[in-house]
């Protein structure tokens, strides 16, 4: 858990590594949000590697001690998304997926 406020620099870059690195993970609330929204896996990590970051939704969370970031963007099929994510001590998770055509 990352109990610090001060959020992270590069975001974008620190997101492409923990998903090139394979170090992500989509938390099972995710999962079915994307599934619900029609959004499939892959879609997320699109959005994630080719997004903005969309700072004034970010939000520190304080049952889990950590911010949760919000990354915005478009699929390959152009449904547009915000997907939040987080920084675990084994890499990045992803808290959920919002379509926002919907």
């Amino acid at each position: 858990m990352n109990t610090t406020r001060t959020k992270h620099d590069n975001l974008l870059a620190k997101i492409a590594e923990a998903i090139q690195a394979g170090q992500y993970v989509i938390s099972n609330h995710a999962y079915q949000r994307a599934k619900d929204r029609c959004v499939p896996a892959p879609h997320v990590e699109h959005v994630l590697l080719q997004g903005f970051h969309e700072q004034k939704k970010d939000k520190f969370d304080e049952q889990f001690g950590s911010w949760n970031y919000a990354i915005r963007g478009t699929t390959p099929d152009q449904i547009k998304v915000r997907v939040v994510v987080t920084f675990t001590d084994t890499g990045l998770l992803v808290i959920t997926v919002i379509n926002l055509g919907q």
